[in-house]
């Protein structure tokens, strides 16, 4: 294969910028309702224009918040205080215009269903250490130096509004150099261009660009238009959610066009793009691929997604048919799910809401399980040992899926589980391999056989890795009927509990009957 070089381009953008300042109000104003109400649904936006502010969007919650009060907060934090910046909070107008939620929007989460319809992207490589593309972290950090820098007050003359653009030259293994850098910085009038300009380099790039000079030297372009006095919500107005690429991974992934910010976690376009990140980086972490997309889709009041699609740009070393099924098995996909694994009810979205919402290593979404990590590893049959090894077949990875599943049940603590089947659905249909006769039997009625002095439980026997991609596969199956899809039995061990379901045809749910836990 030829090395193809190219080169990729990504912004960001300081907390001070306008879609920025509507972006933390947005945020600020949601957290304040979860604190108070953890169960509140919330879509809050924001105009920002000079010295007006309008707060609009739709909110069903138990809380009181004072949003205008919220709104001035944060603008004092990021620092339109006073004239001179050209917003100030002290005597700007600021209007509320929140109103309650439509009911059939909140009746269709009630029951854990997705608060709307859409498709949410995650992306993942091998750029950087955690696994976001060198562009755009270069960028935020850079919006990170000169937010320092004026907050220290080591360049005072610095003002609230910023923008970078960091442009890399890749090849087929990576990136190869920065190429050329950005700049445009709000200022005052107390300092000069070539002044400005010698500071920014020296204080905000040379530090974060000190390896790639080694390699070549940058080209730097600062405020390429010349005086930047006029900034902010006077020099652009602002809009919640008009910062969707910066937010997420500058460009190197397609995105569904839902904003996150001011928005509960009940809103998919916040929660599952963020999970569709959380599976990305363990696929890239786990090494199964070296750079990949997940899309994830979904219908609104429904909540299993209406689609998982992995795109690996050809970096994969297993069958992705096979991964696309582990990925029910591992992660959470339903709205719920991914609420509880990451705590999403929680206050913690203002932070998110400047320097990319994938940027912060403690962000929950961010945090890599090693579990998870291993199980990948172990389902796929991808060895790190041999990174240059043929990509594992079909076979090879099905082969591994099953020893692993066999490991299972030659386990003295936990094979005396005996599986039983309830319906005459081919049982194989929903295992990445072919289990034989016998080992699975179709009996009339609930049949368990633990002994009594062992453990019960460490499998999880649910509707996740046997997971029916499409509904129109489960509508034909007998409402009543109880199915024991053997989901993480398979993952050697990575299991912690046992659930029975039911599945429920007018609820089009699986209902939990029963389950064992440690």
């Amino acid at each position: 294969m030829s090395n193809h070089t190219y080169q990729f381009t990504s912004e960001s953008v300081s907390a001070g910028h306008p879609d920025k300042v509507a972006d933390q109000i947005s945020d600020a104003i949601l957290d304040a309702y979860l604190a108070q109400d953890p169960n509140a649904k919330v879509a809050c936006e924001c105009l920002i224009t000079t010295q007006k502010l309008l707060i609009a969007g739709e909110v069903t919650s138990t809380a009181t918040v004072d949003a205008i009060a919220i709104a001035q907060e944060v603008l004092d934090r990021i620092g339109y205080n006073t004239d001179a910046v050209g917003f100030n909070w002290h005597t700007a107008e600021i209007r509320n215009v929140i109103h309650a939620q439509s009911p059939e929007i909140h009746n269709s989460v009630i029951d854990g269903g997705a608060g709307d319809q859409g498709i949410m992207f995650g992306h993942a490589c091998s750029d950087t250490p955690d696994y976001n593309p060198l562009a755009i972290t270069l960028s935020h950090q850079i919006m990170r130096n000169l937010h320092f820098l004026r907050e220290q007050q080591i360049l005072p003359w610095l003002r609230p509004d910023a923008k970078a653009q960091v442009t890399i030259t890749y090849d087929n293994n990576g990136p190869v150099s920065v190429d050329k850098v950005v700049v445009s910085t709000q200022h005052d009038d107390t300092v000069d261009q070539p002044t400005l300009r010698a500071a920014i380099i020296h204080h905000a790039l040379e530090p974060l660009l000190r390896d790639w000079i080694k390699i070549k030297q940058p080209e730097y372009i600062i405020n390429p238009s010349g005086s930047f006095l006029i900034g902010g919500p006077h020099g652009d107005t602002g809009l919640t959610g008009r910062k969707i690429v910066v937010d997420t991974y500058g460009g190197s992934c397609p995105h569904g066009g839902g904003a996150f910010s001011g928005k509960d976690p009940s809103k998919v376009d916040r929660s599952a793009a963020y999970a569709a990140r959380y599976i990305a980086k363990h696929l890239v972490a786990s090494g199964v691929v070296h750079k990949c997309n997940v899309q994830l889709s979904y219908a609104i009041g429904l909540a299993e997604p209406t689609s998982i699609h992995i795109e690996s740009f050809g970096t994969h070393r297993c069958d992705l048919k096979l991964l696309e099924r582990t990925i029910y098995a591992l992660f959470p996909v339903q709205p719920l799910a991914i609420i509880e694994a990451f705590g999403l009810k929680r206050p913690i979205y203002l932070a998110t809401a400047t320097y990319g919402h994938f940027s912060n290593s403690d962000y929950p979404w961010e945090v890599l399980d090693d579990v998870k990590i291993n199980a990948l590893r172990a389902i796929t049959g991808v060895n790190l040992d041999a990174p240059n090894k043929d990509l594992p077949s079909q076979q090879f990875a099905n082969d591994s899926a099953k020893q692993c599943f066999y490991r299972f049940l030659e386990d003295p603590t936990y094979g005396h589980l005996k599986m039983k089947w309830l319906s005459n659905q081919p049982f194989s249909a929903y295992l990445p391999f072919h289990v034989p006769d016998g080992l699975v039997q179709a009996v009339d009625k609930e049949e368990f056989d633990f002994r009594e002095d062992s453990e019960r439980l460490p499998i999880f026997l649910g509707s996740q890795f046997g997971y029916f991609p499409s509904l129109k596969l489960i509508e034909p199956i007998p409402d009543g009927y109880l199915h024991f899809l053997l989901a993480k039995s398979m993952l050697s061990g990575l299991v912690s509990g046992l659930t029975l379901r039911r599945w429920d045809a007018g609820q089009r749910q699986f209902q939990i009957v029963k389950e064992w836990k440690r």
